[in-house]
């Protein structure tokens, strides 16, 4: 008989199994680096180029509210970022983007599906690709949400309404007195997303005095808020700034909103909704257009309702708000003046190279973290000036890279069907 020795099968096994182990690795490596290349580039999170504080007067003022203010209202962090600007351009005044959800807005870590908007690190490629010029780099102000209220304070509701009270009367003067800002409507924008997209807009509608620009982001438009537009859309007209934009993702049919996009992490937020949503961005659209309003319209497909997909086309809403009409790619027919008239392009702000700016040295990054003019801000804890200026390597190679704008034109369309986006204008 034959005897079999298990010496070979018992060593031989494990190598085997090594050997498997190591090809799936492989292999996840490999459609890891595959789904990479064939997505957009996403800017990084963080503050970019520019600085990260706090308002110290906000921070004093929520704290020393009664007890029952502090739990109708409660008290929550109000971050605000100061453009590169800001520190060299002593004298000057800035516009303002106030954000809902502001924990959702600059930092991944901070952000409830693992993703941020990354506003600020769109904002400072623009400044680096010279979009924006010193005057038109704007302070934002990032309030958080309160959790389980956000749906509360957020709707077209009398606690709507309160929270509107909240920023307008509240957040808005103490950033205006504490900070270089250009306090007046047509410099003062609201930007939100979902919920907070509503909010925005509510913010235009309803607080006009206090706000003349919004950007909705895949928002929650519901019946009463239309009907209330399509009765008295005319307002709109008077408006000081009265710039409007929307987008939404979902469904069309060019793409469907994928089932799973590991990209998502594990937490990819409701990503359906927008499909459910279009219905009332649909009914907003058409009442806006039957009072003959400009806004700016965005149809992204496939597009997934969470953080990440709101930061694959985070720079469209910012280009309408503040770039000119050569350089927004998504705009209305016309752009209209504080009085509602139509404006010529020239009268909008101009496009500005870094290379043609005397003050170019502002785009570094590395200016003294307590300037002299600032000694009243509180710090924020972020990473340090020099790890964000290497963080912004990989966003733009130079303050002088940016190709000319003639060149960026002539891109724009195979920018768009590269990113398979469909523009309404």
């Amino acid at each position: 008989s034959t005897v079999v020795m298990p010496g070979p099968v018992a060593t031989g096994a494990p190598r085997t199994m090594e050997a498997r182990s190591s090809r799936a690795r492989s292999l996840v490596r490999v459609l890891f680096l595959l789904g990479i290349a064939s997505r957009p580039a996403l800017a990084l999170d963080g503050a970019g180029l520019g600085r990260l504080t706090r308002s110290a007067q906000v921070a004093r003022w929520m704290a020393a509210r009664p007890l029952v203010d502090q739990l109708l209202m409660p008290t929550r962090t109000v971050k605000v970022w100061l453009p590169p600007a800001y520190r060299t351009h002593k004298t000057a005044r800035f516009p303002v983007l106030y954000a809902h959800d502001g924990q959702n807005v600059i930092h991944d870590h901070e952000s409830w599906t693992g993703h941020s908007w990354r506003l600020t690190a769109a904002l400072s490629a623009m400044i680096a690709e010279g979009l924006l010029p010193p005057e038109a780099q704007p302070i934002v102000v990032a309030i958080d949400n309160t959790g389980r209220r956000r749906h509360l304070e957020y709707s077209d509701s009398p606690p709507g309404d309160a929270y509107l009270d909240f920023v307008c009367e509240g957040i808005k003067p103490r950033i205006d007195a504490e900070f270089r800002t250009r306090s007046e409507p047509e410099h003062t924008h609201a930007i939100g997303a979902s919920l907070g997209g509503l909010c925005a807009f509510r913010s235009v509608w309803t607080r006009p005095a206090h706000f003349g620009n919004c950007a909705a982001l895949s928002p929650v438009f519901q019946p009463p808020l239309v009907m209330d537009v399509a009765m008295n859309g005319h307002r709109l007209k008077s408006t000081p700034g009265g710039r409007v934009y929307i987008d939404n993702g979902g469904d069309t049919d060019e793409e469907k909103v994928a089932l799973v996009d590991f990209f998502d992490g594990p937490n990819p937020g409701y990503f359906w909704l927008d499909t459910q949503l279009q219905p009332g961005v649909d009914a907003m659209k058409a009442v806006l257009e039957l009072h003959n309003l400009d806004f700016g319209y965005h149809r992204a497909p496939g597009g997934r309702h969470n953080e990440r997909g709101w930061a694959s086309r985070i720079r469209l809403p910012l280009e309408h708000l503040f770039c000119g009409a050569e350089a927004a790619r998504v705009k209305p027919s016309a752009w209209r003046d504080g009085s509602g008239s139509v404006a010529a392009a020239t009268q909008l702000p101009q496009l500005k190279r870094a290379s043609d700016d005397p003050f170019a040295q502002f785009y570094d990054p590395a200016y003294p973290s307590n300037p002299e003019d600032e000694q009243q801000l509180v710090p924020y804890p972020v990473p340090s000036l020099e790890d964000a200026a290497q963080r912004m390597g990989s966003m733009s190679s130079g303050h002088n890279s940016a190709p000319p704008l003639r060149e960026r034109q002539g891109q724009s369309h195979e920018l768009r069907r590269h990113r398979s986006r469909r523009t309404t204008q």
